[in-house]
C-alpha cells in the first residue's frame, strides 16, 4: 500500500505545515491543517495559534495612543494666513499614529485633512486634533484683520501739461494721483527757474516772463511736468462783438481778444441781471427771458470788457 500523505494549511499566514507534517506556528489566529491519503482519505486538525508573551517574538501587540502633544498651545495669524500644526502622538510607538483635525468656527479658520489651518476673517476658534481612539489636543487660534495693502501710486494726473499766464498772476495746478486711493497721495511741487513761484500746494505765481518748468512728483517718485509760459500783463481785453440779440433758449459764445505778447490764464465772466441771461465760466451765454443784460469779461489784473445782451 502506498503509505504517502500529503499535507495543507487553510491559512498560510497564522500556520505552515512542511511536507513530511511538521507545523509552525507564524501568527496567532486559526487554521485548519488538512492530510490527505494517497488513497484520497482526509484528516484535518484545528490549529489555534495565540500571541508569544514578553519575548517581542510572534505578532506585535498593539500600542494604543495615550495622549496627543502640541507645539503650541495657541496661535495667531492675520487673515489669508496659512499655518501648519505641529501634532506628536504618544507614545512614539502607538501602533496608529493617524490623526484628525476639526475647526470649531470654519468661518474664521478652516483646517485640512493634513493639519494646514487657514485663517479666513477676524475671530476666535478652536482645532481640536483626535487620534483614532480619541485622545484630543487643542490649539485656539485668533485671526487678525489682515495688514491694510498698500496701493501704490501709479502715474500723476494733471488737468494741463501747458498753460500761458501773465506776469503776477496767481494759478492753482490741478493735480492727483492715480489710482485715487493710492496709499500716499501727498506731491511735491517744484520750479525749474524763479520766473515761477510755487507753493507745497502747486499754487504757482507768475514772477517774470519766460519759461519754466513744474516738476510734479509722488511719494514714489512717479512725475509728470507741466510748462508755463509766462507773458506780460494784458493793458486792455477785446471782445468780438459788444452787443448781441438773441431768441430765448439760444446761445452764444464769447470770444476775447489780449495784446500780442500778454496772457491773461483766467478770464472771469458774470452777468448783472441772471434771469434774462447767464454764462459759464468759459464765456458761452444762454438768453433765458426777454430782457437786457451786461456780461463783464475780466483778466486776472482787472482789465474789463462788457457786451450787451437783447433777448427777444
Amino acid at each position: 500500500s502506498n503509505k504517502t500523505l500529503s499535507y495543507r494549511s487553510s491559512d498560510e499566514t497564522v500556520a505552515t505545515v512542511s511536507i513530511s507534517g511538521e507545523i509552525e506556528a507564524r501568527k496567532a489566529g486559526n487554521a485548519t491543517v488538512t492530510v490527505t491519503s494517497a488513497n484520497g482519505k482526509t484528516a484535518s486538525l484545528e490549529v489555534t495559534v495565540k500571541k508569544k508573551e514578553g519575548t517581542g517574538e510572534g505578532e506585535p501587540t498593539e500600542v494604543e495612543v495615550t495622549g496627543v502633544k502640541l507645539s503650541e498651545e495657541s496661535k495667531t495669524l492675520q487673515e489669508g494666513e496659512k499655518y501648519q500644526i505641529n501634532a506628536t502622538v504618544l507614545p512614539s510607538n502607538a501602533s496608529n499614529k493617524t490623526l484628525s483635525y476639526r475647526s470649531s468656527d470654519e468661518t474664521v479658520a478652516t483646517v485640512s485633512a493634513g493639519g494646514e489651518i487657514e485663517a479666513k476673517k477676524a475671530g476666535n476658534t478652536i482645532i481640536t486634533v483626535a487620534s483614532v481612539n480619541g485622545k484630543t489636543a487643542e490649539l485656539q487660534v485668533t485671526v487678525k484683520p489682515a495688514a491694510e495693502r498698500e496701493i501704490v501710486v501709479e502715474k500723476v494726473l494733471v488737468s494741463t501739461k501747458k498753460m500761458t499766464v501773465g506776469v503776477g498772476e496767481k494759478v492753482q495746478l490741478e493735480a492727483a494721483v492715480y489710482p485715487r486711493n493710492a496709499s500716499n497721495a501727498e506731491l511735491t511741487y517744484k520750479a525749474s527757474n524763479n520766473k515761477v513761484k510755487v507753493n507745497k500746494k502747486g499754487r504757482i505765481t507768475a514772477q517774470k516772463t519766460g519759461t519754466c518748468k513744474i516738476t510734479i512728483c509722488s511719494s514714489n517718485n512717479k512725475k509728470v511736468v507741466v510748462t508755463v509760459y509766462v507773458k506780460k500783463k494784458p493793458g486792455k481785453i477785446s471782445l468780438n462783438v459788444q452787443k448781441k440779440t438773441l431768441k430765448v433758449g439760444k446761445k452764444f459764445q464769447i470770444r476775447h481778444k489780449l495784446p500780442r505778447g500778454t496772457a491773461s490764464y483766467n478770464i472771469t465772466y458774470s452777468s448783472n441781471k441772471k434771469s434774462v441771461a447767464i454764462v459759464s465760466k468759459t464765456g458761452k451765454v444762454t438768453a433765458r427771458k426777454k430782457g437786457k443784460a451786461v456780461i463783464t469779461v475780466k483778466t486776472y489784473n482787472g482789465k474789463k470788457a462788457v457786451i450787451k445782451i437783447h433777448v427777444k
